[in-house]
């Protein structure tokens, strides 16, 4: 990988694997995916006095630069502002300007994240009681156009996963074998359904979703993201946002991935399928040993009467089939015993505001270059290799 600093990276492993970033859609994505018939009403980027925006049907929906962060500076990086794609890094919406951006961070892989669908596909949700089949369009042009084109720049360094029809979960189990035979390696899903008027877990009807997961041997996969609400997924063109309720959210949103890992422990998913692998996504690690030992708490004191449906304490389902990402976050690092070294992968959320890129490998080595090398070459890319069920980049190799 060109362009990596090796004085700064001593200590950290050849092999990283950032399991947490995000794609600008580039303009045409639906245009050049859609069928000839919906293309006209599909999505496409318009000028607004915010800057570009995507509008959807006659909807106006994200702006197309908030996301993009990487390589804005002070009060820009950090603000609502929307700019145009001419304004931001061509590695946020292009993939060979991705590889080099890579490169440039010394990460081999990324597992990536969408944006303009919103996290598990939510955004079409509202579509979708309008016009069912644009919506269902819209969600399949955009995993095969992932998978089929931009990944296909380099097939062992873009990780894609999909999105799904969130509106008909039987569609949703038939999308997820249809993406994971295009490549896809993860599924993503809103981690608490409600906020999207979505059954929940407990519901037998995301049984085929997570039956199909399982059978192909990928995770499903709960961002941070994917827990806002479904009034949150429809626009960012609010004009004036609330700075106060922005901060609180952005630091609270974390733990909200609590909440949907404790509802799919006591709804028996891990129990029903034992070979599910589920992934929590930016959220951090440091919540992990409250969580595990909160949930046993209530294993045992109210199992009996709440008829829960686990034969043994959430814990050990915790420690089994799930796992979580980390940005940078030292008292979580400081617990990975507790959480289990094989439970923790890194991200550098490239090109979002909350990134470490250009400099992952210098952070990384700041805060954790005295850790053990088995730790760091498990955690930075080894877990991810068997989570994912990915193949070493040939570069990495070599």
């Amino acid at each position: 990988m060109q362009g990596t600093n090796r004085a700064a990276t001593r200590g950290l492993p050849e092999l990283i694997i950032s399991v947490d970033d995000h794609i600008i859609e580039p303009p045409d994505v639906w245009e050049a995916r859609l069928p000839a018939g919906l293309r006209e009403r599909g999505p496409r980027v318009v000028e607004t006095d915010r800057g570009q925006a995507w509008e959807i049907d006659g909807e106006r929906r994200r702006i197309v630069g908030i996301a993009a962060s990487a390589n804005r500076n002070g009060e820009d990086r950090f603000s609502m502002k929307g700019v145009r794609y001419s304004e931001i890094m061509p590695g946020a919406y292009d993939a060979k300007a991705r590889l080099a951006d890579m490169d440039e961070d010394g990460v081999a892989v990324q597992i990536l994240f969408d944006n303009l669908p919103g996290f598990a596909g939510a955004t079409f949700l509202e579509l979708a009681e309008r016009d069912p089949e644009l919506a269902l369009a819209c969600v399949r042009a955009y995993n095969d156009w992932l998978a089929a084109d931009w990944c296909a720049t380099a097939p062992t360094r873009l990780i894609p996963q999909c999105i799904l029809p969130l509106w008909d979960l039987s569609l949703s189990a038939d999308e997820v074998s249809r993406a994971a035979e295009l490549g896809h390696r993860g599924v993503l899903l809103p981690g608490v359904p409600a906020h999207l008027d979505l059954p929940a877990f407990s519901d037998a009807a995301w049984h085929g979703v997570f039956r199909s997961a399982e059978d192909a041997g990928i995770p499903i996969v709960m961002h941070i993201g994917g827990t806002a609400s479904r009034k949150s997924q429809v626009t960012d063109l609010r004009s004036e946002p609330d700075p106060v309720a922005l901060e609180t959210a952005k630091a609270m949103t974390p733990l909200v991935n609590c909440e949907a890992l404790a509802g799919l422990m006591f709804a028996g998913v891990p129990e029903l399928f034992p070979n599910l692998k589920m992934v929590s996504a930016e959220a951090g690690i440091g919540w992990w040993p409250y969580l595990s030992e909160r949930l046993d708490e209530i294993y045992t004191k109210h199992r009996l009467w709440e008829k829960t449906p686990l034969t043994a304490p959430p814990s050990e389902y915790l420690a089994r089939q799930v796992y979580a990402s980390f940005i940078l976050d030292d008292a979580g690092m400081a617990s990975r015993e507790l959480i289990g070294r094989d439970r923790i992968m890194w991200s550098s959320d490239y090109p979002h505001a909350d990134s470490t890129w250009p400099n992952s490998r210098q952070l990384l080595t700041e805060h954790y270059g005295q850790l053990p090398e088995e730790d760091l070459t498990a955690i930075l890319g080894g877990n991810a290799l068997a989570v994912y069920g990915l193949t070493v980049p040939a570069e990495a190799r070599d």
